[in-house]
């Protein structure tokens, strides 16, 4: 599927900028996992205690209890805030760092990972938002149309590059981006929990982010082999191995010039090793989280493939 690799172009050409100066950007000379604050925000930390972010540029890491760690460009010790768990389904090849101004008092920093999940910090400007919140899980997507006769993309609203209408909030399609519960996608800000490509590039900070963020994208779709987490591609087996991970698996599907495509099924709980099934074609995916699936050729290849 090759809607991916045209949204990266689209995204380092138009991402949209907000109007106010404490919004936060990613310096885009600097690491792909550094964030920027201009204002103090207020964060909590794993204990409750209050945790206090001054302007400054920072780099973003997970713990191993799966907390944020920020570590301050200027110096000083790195602060360990609290971070709920969410998924996500954008195709980054590293942990990709956004921040999210949902209102004027809001900030929320998400680390985005390979695998699909992501870590959410939930700040302010003011302290009050940080404080004893208990959110649902979340979900974070971009979503797209890809017009393979003209090229061009289209997000949820049909506009592209524009700042909705102001008190526009409702997207009447199924392509949505934001946050919200697992398997809905939302804004605290917006009162049917839905939030358009649009808004989303207004949320985003500037020109800077979305190259970014397009770069990181653009990485795992030239990967040969990249890992599908979370996705199955049944049929087409010749061939079957246990394996303890899916590199295993991935090491001998590409050493075989016959395998187009592989999927690793996950061990039970309680065992150690699981399942690889080699595919002489490229079945389709289908989403299951008992398996993670590659296929020999990345995004790009195949489209120029198709272009010939």
């Amino acid at each position: 599927m090759v809607p991916i690799l045209v949204m990266v172009l689209y995204l380092a050409l138009s991402a949209c900028a907000m109007n106010e100066p404490s919004q936060p950007s990613i310096n885009s000379d600097r690491s792909q996992t550094t964030i920027q604050f201009d204002k103090t925000v207020h964060f909590p930390a794993p204990d409750g205690a209050p945790v206090l972010a001054a302007p400054d540029e920072y780099l973003v890491e997970q713990t191993a209890d799966a907390q944020l760690r920020l570590v301050p460009d200027k110096g000083g010790s790195p602060l360990i805030v609290a971070a709920d768990k969410g998924t996500h389904d954008l195709e980054v090849s590293a942990p990709f760092p956004l921040v999210f101004a949902l209102n004027e008092d809001a900030r929320d920093v998400v680390l985005l990972m390979p695998d699909g999940t992501a870590l959410d910090a939930s700040g302010s400007l003011s302290g009050v938002r940080a404080r004893d919140i208990v959110r649902p899980r979340r979900h974070y997507q971009l979503a797209y149309q890809l017009n393979p006769a003209t090229g061009q993309v289209k997000f949820g609203d049909g506009a592209t590059g524009l700042r909705p209408p102001s008190g526009q909030s409702k997207v009447s399609s199924n392509y949505r981006v934001g946050t919200g519960a697992l398997g809905n996608v939302g804004s605290p800000s917006s009162p049917d929990g839905e939030l358009s490509m649009i808004q989303l590039q207004s949320l985003l900070s500037d020109r800077q982010t979305a190259e970014a963020l397009a770069r990181n994208i653009l990485v795992s779709q030239n990967e040969p082999f990249h890992f599908e987490y979370n996705t199955n591609r049944p049929g087409g087996d010749y061939g079957q191995q246990t394996a303890l991970s899916p590199e295993s698996c991935r090491a001998a599907c590409s050493a075989d010039g016959s395998c187009q495509a592989f999927t690793f099924v996950k061990p039970p709980s309680g065992v150690q090793t699981g399942q690889c099934y080699f595919k002489r074609t490229v079945p389709a995916p289908v989403g299951d989280g008992c398996c993670i699936s590659a296929k020999r050729k990345s995004a790009a290849q195949e489209v120029i493939g198709n272009i010939r």
